[in-house]
């Protein structure tokens, strides 16, 4: 058997020198494209663009609902005081003293204001402005009259009060006879306050000589009561009175 171990201590490293050869001639052509590949990852996000320019201005919006009703506002300074007309007030209507440098008193006046008796209907034009009359109160002379005349006629007593509010009379009337006198006919209460716009009942306590109870009716226009018989509603005459009746009156009419 060859000892490879012992001829390699004999064999002579010779060293060679390599010469280059000549280069070979080109390669052939490019070889064809290969199969397309796989899509590659995302890639990062681009920078921002720059803003756009304005748009222009929308079309106007509707109008929207109406807000709550304000606080009401503080109230205007007094106006200056009135002027009366020339001949509007005189002094023989007024308390004394009412009237004082041509001028009113500053306050109203109230009915409890007023002297005793210085307002009565012979005052108060017939029929004036009754829509613009508030409040009055007063006296006034109630009568009787047998068909229209009261001859001889006398009495004890003789009172008539009134109220009046806005349109609506209210009164009373109290008659008492010492003599009936000697007139005849149909009875009627004279002497109401205001002349009545409408017909209006008035209702009666008496004494007298008739069988029942009288009532009474107040006619458009008029300021007398005409008296009936509450049992036979004919009319009451001088022949249901005698010379000692007594009448208690009391209704409420419109003007």
């Amino acid at each position: 058997m060859v000892d490879v171990a012992e001829i390699a201590q004999h064999v002579e490293v010779v060293e060679v020198d390599v010469i280059q050869g000549l280069p070979g001639p080109p390669g052939g052509p490019p070889g064809p494209a290969g199969p397309e590949g796989p899509e590659g990852d995302q890639g990062p996000p681009g920078v921002a663009g720059a803003p756009g320019p304005v748009g222009g201005t929308g079309p106007a919006g509707a109008v929207g609902p109406a807000g709550p009703p304000g606080a009401p506002g503080p109230s205007g300074p007094a106006g200056p005081p009135g002027t009366l007309l020339d001949g509007s007030v005189t002094t023989a209507k007024l308390a004394p003293n009412a009237v004082a440098a041509g001028k009113v008193a500053a306050l109203s006046i109230g009915s409890d204001e007023l002297a005793t008796g210085s307002v009565t209907p012979p005052k108060l034009a017939a029929g004036a402005a009754a829509a613009n009359l508030g409040y009055s109160e007063g006296t006034f002379v109630p009568g009787i009259q047998f068909g229209g005349a009261a001859v001889g006629m006398t009495f004890s007593t003789q009172v008539g009060r009134f109220t009046r509010i806005g349109r609506l009379v209210h009164f009373e009337i109290n008659l008492i006879l010492t003599a009936k006198g000697t007139s005849v006919g149909q009875m009627w209460v004279v002497g109401l306050p205001y002349p009545a716009a409408l017909r209006a009942a008035v209702t009666c306590a008496a004494g007298w000589v008739g069988t029942s109870e009288p009532n009474g009716v107040v006619g458009p226009g008029n300021t007398v009561i005409t008296v009936y018989d509450g049992s036979t509603g004919n009319g009451a005459t001088d022949a249901d009175v005698s010379n000692a009746s007594a009448f208690s009156f009391s209704g409420v009419y419109s003007v």
